[in-house]
């Protein structure tokens, strides 16, 4: 039994992830190395750093699983990776890597699946220290960047513009992608009130594709409108992780946020490496969490139009789900918004 302090909306959401995961007491001590579950395959065995198999739970509750077992393999390398699919060492890509990738899979051999994730990729702004304390400042970058031109030129269009840290598929979701529109001389016209022309600013990205693709295009945009902007690339995780993540050394990054519902996570907490959480949006992200659904939804709608308006960030766009499989696969999930990656109708034929 657990009984709370008070209502919440974010507890009843987390128990719908990992977080309410139920297990038997008496299978904790080996569940790092052999979980058990009660979906369609249960765990077979564990080759570390290589592949995860499954078997056909012949005791699964729904409609019978159509696989004898379904392997999970892992790669490092986005070649290997496009090479074990084009020479039949795989069935299905689950994620592929960058949208160039899918040229290899294009001409009716494969098929290929797009559909939509909870991954905003984020021109994450340090509101503590540097230029970006200045909302004059973050209001010119968000205007310095003509983000339809972005995502053609980084992500081969794929994607699609959110103006905000809400994707479509969540209740409170509205397109704020207006909010901003690409104006340069705007852009200079605010730099130059802050006093800010020429403004240096370190982009310190990770060393993953999406931000290697898109921080030289965000130079540019930024450059023009009078920033001077550095490209510092931070191994990903461990370098990146401790001085910008942790440490918030940093006036400027480009991540993707996966979690779902992450908007409180990322902007409600002062401590958080983009350093906002500001008082007013605490109170909204409160009372979201402990009113009604009619509530929260109103009062995340607040929320995300605060973040937006505050120029908190930008929002560069949100990532698209790409899958290529067989063309005789079935069942495969089109969108990426929970934890899971659903095997319940995988099926071939």
């Amino acid at each position: 039994v657990v009984t709370l302090s008070a209502p919440s909306n974010t507890f009843l959401y987390s128990l719908t992830t990992r977080v309410g995961a139920i297990f038997d007491a008496g299978s904790m001590e080996e569940l790092a190395t052999r979980p058990i579950g009660t979906g369609p395959y249960t765990f077979g065995e564990w080759n570390r750093g290589t592949s995860i198999s499954l078997q056909r739970n012949g005791d699964y509750w729904g409609e019978e699983p159509f696989f004898d077992q379904v392997v999970l393999s892992y790669f490092t390398d986005a070649t290997a990776l496009n090479n074990a699919m084009l020479t039949d060492g795989i069935d299905v890509v689950g994620t592929v890597q960058a949208p160039e990738a899918l040229s290899e899979f294009e001409g009716g051999d494969y098929q290929i699946i797009e559909g939509t994730t909870n991954g905003e990729v984020v021109l994450s702004f340090n509101n503590e220290t540097g230029p970006f304390t200045d909302l004059k400042v973050r209001q010119a970058a968000r205007h310095a960047i003509d983000h339809q031109a972005l995502l053609d030129t980084c992500w081969d269009g794929r994607g699609s513009l959110i103006g905000s840290m809400v994707p479509p598929t969540d209740p409170w979701y509205e397109d704020r992608t207006g909010d901003y529109p690409y104006d340069v001389e705007k852009a200079k016209s605010l730099l130059a009130e802050a006093g800010a022309e020429g403004a240096q600013v370190r982009l310190r990205i990770p060393t993953l594709p999406y931000a290697a693709a898109c921080a030289p295009v965000v130079e540019t945009f930024l450059e023009e409108a009078g920033f001077d902007v550095t490209i510092d690339d931070l191994e990903f995780p461990a370098a990146w992780v401790e001085d910008v993540f942790t440490n918030a050394d940093y006036e400027m990054s480009i991540v993707a946020h996966v979690e779902p519902r992450d908007l409180g996570n990322v902007f409600g907490n002062p401590d958080y490496y983009i350093r906002y959480g500001t008082p007013e949006l605490r109170a909204l992200l409160e009372e979201a969490d402990t009113g009604s659904e009619e509530v929260q939804v109103e009062k995340m709608k607040e929320a995300a139009t605060l973040i937006s308006q505050d120029a908190a960030s930008d929002f560069l766009f949100l990532l698209p789900n790409l899958i290529v499989a067989d063309p005789d696969i079935t069942g495969l999930p089109q969108n990426a918004i929970t934890e899971s990656f659903d095997l319940a109708n995988l099926a071939r034929g």
